[in-house]
C-alpha cells in the first residue's frame, strides 16, 4: 500500500476504548494441540477514495491482522473434540478445513453445541433422568443426530460445518460487504489472499467493531434508529436451561436476563456456553444447566476474570436517548455484543442493540454517517413510546 497514507496506530485506537476484549477467532487448531495466541503490531490505514457512503474509503485491506496463524477445526474432529477446542480457544466460532487440505467448507459455531444440549437436557428431564456432572460435553454424542450420523460413518463435523457456510474476502473488495456479511447473521468472516485465496486472517464482529469506532464517533444518528424491540428474556431466577433453550429456540444469539422489578441485570448469550463446556473437564465445577440463570452467569463472570485479569460487567445499558457512537464505545469497553436501551425511571428495557444489528446498519450511511429514512424511523418509534 502506499506509505504515504495517513494512518492511525492502533495503540492510538487501543489507548481511545481499553484492553480488547476476548476475540472469536484466532490462531489453528488441530485434534491434538492448539498454538498460543499472538497479535501483531499493526496499523489502521484507511484509504482516501470514497463512493459517497460512510464505509466508501474502507476496503478488506484496512482491517489489521491480529494473529499470524488463523485458527481453523479440521473436518475430521468429532463435535465433542471440535466444541471443547472452541471452548478452550475462549472463542465461539471457527472455519473448518477439509481434513488433510487447506480448503475451507464451512463454520462450526457454538450455537450448534446450545442445542445440541438444550435437546439432551430436555429430554432427559422428561425421563427423569439425572446429569452426570462429567458426562457435559461428552453427553453431545447421545444427541440423536449426531448417533445418526456416527453410525452412517459420519461421525465428525464435516457435514455440520458445511451448514454454515464460511464468507470471504480479498483486500481489494469494499469494507461495506465484510459489515453486511456480520450484519446478515455471519459472526466470523476470512480475508483471503488476493492470488492464491488461502486464508490469511479471519474478521469477528468484535473485531471489526473496535477497529470502527473512532471513526463512528462522527454518526449523530440516536441508538432508537437501530433498536429493536421488544426485549427478549429470562428471569433471573430462571434456570439456565430454560434459558439456552429461548436462545437456542429463537435462534438469537443473546438475551436479558430481568430481575423481580423488570429490570435488567445481567446478559445471557450463546458465548456463555463455554462455560458450560469448559466445566465439563474440571471435577469440582458447580456449574450446571440446572442453575439459576443468575447464579450461572456470576459464575461465569469469576471464571472470565481470573482468565483476562480484569472483572467484566455484567450487562451493557445506554440511554434511548444516546447516540449509536456512543452505545458502540459501551459495547467495545465491555466487550458485549449486545446493549441494552433504558429509559430514565422504567427499569424495563425498552430494547436491544446488537452488533448485527449495527453492522447492518453501517453500510446504508451517508459520506456524513446520516441516513434520511432511518432518521424518519427514530422520529416515529419516539413518538410511539412517548
Amino acid at each position: 500500500r502506499d506509505q504515504n497514507r495517513r494512518g492511525v496506530a492502533w495503540d492510538q485506537i487501543h489507548q481511545q476504548i481499553g484492553p480488547r476484549p476476548e476475540r472469536e477467532g484466532s490462531e489453528r487448531m488441530s485434534k491434538d494441540s492448539a498454538i498460543a495466541r499472538g497479535s501483531s503490531s499493526v496499523d489502521f490505514v484507511p484509504g482516501t477514495k470514497t463512493d459517497g457512503t460512510f464505509l466508501g474509503h474502507l476496503t478488506c485491506a484496512d482491517i489489521p491482522r491480529e494473529n499470524e496463524t488463523p485458527m481453523t477445526l479440521e473436518s475430521d474432529m468429532t463435535p465433542t473434540e471440535a466444541f471443547r477446542a472452541l471452548a478452550q480457544s475462549w472463542v465461539r466460532a471457527s472455519p473448518v478445513r477439509k481434513a488433510g487440505t487447506q480448503e475451507i467448507i464451512g463454520t462450526l459455531d457454538l450455537q450448534d453445541a446450545c442445542r445440541y444440549l438444550v435437546d439432551l437436557h430436555k429430554a432427559a428431564a422428561k425421563n427423569k433422568q439425572t446429569q452426570s456432572r462429567k458426562r457435559r460435553l461428552s453427553w453431545i454424542a447421545e444427541h440423536p443426530q449426531i448417533k445418526a450420523a456416527a453410525d452412517a460413518g459420519k461421525g465428525n463435523i464435516e457435514e455440520l460445518a458445511k451448514k454454515r457456510p464460511f464468507k470471504t474476502f480479498k483486500p481489494s473488495e469494499p469494507l461495506a460487504q465484510v459489515s453486511q456479511a456480520l450484519g446478515a447473521g455471519s459472526h466470523i468472516v476470512g480475508i483471503v489472499d488476493e492470488e492464491s485465496g488461502s486464508l490469511v486472517h479471519i474478521v469477528t464482529q468484535g473485531v471489526l467493531i473496535r477497529l470502527l469506532a473512532p471513526l463512528l464517533k462522527k454518526i449523530t444518528l440516536p441508538v432508537m434508529v437501530v433498536m429493536k424491540s421488544p426485549v427478549i428474556s429470562v428471569r433471573a431466577e430462571d434456570t439456565a436451561s430454560e434459558a439456552f433453550e429461548v436462545i437456542s429456540g429463537r435462534n438469537i444469539s443473546g438475551l436479558a436476563v430481568l430481575d423481580e422489578d423488570g429490570g435488567v441485570v445481567d446478559n445471557c448469550s450463546i458465548t456463555d456456553v463455554k462455560m458450560l463446556i469448559s466445566a465439563q473437564d474440571d471435577a469440582t465445577s458447580e456449574v450446571s444447566l440446572l442453575q439459576m440463570t443468575h447464579d450461572f452467569l456470576k459464575h461465569h463472570r469469576s471464571i472470565q476474570a481470573s482468565k483476562m485479569g480484569k472483572a467484566k460487567l455484567p450487562v451493557a445499558k445506554c440511554g434511548k436517548a444516546d447516540k449509536l457512537h456512543q452505545a458502540v464505545a459501551k459495547l467495545v469497553r465491555t466487550g458485549y455484543h449486545h446493549i441494552w436501551v433504558v429509559d430514565e425511571g422504567v427499569k424495563t428495557p425498552l430494547g436491544v442493540v446488537s452488533l448485527t444489528d449495527i453492522f447492518k446498519t453501517l453500510p446504508s450511511l451517508d459520506l456524513e454517517g446520516s441516513n434520511a429514512q432511518l432518521a424518519a424511523k427514530s422520529k416515529s418509534k419516539s413518538c410511539a413510546i412517548l
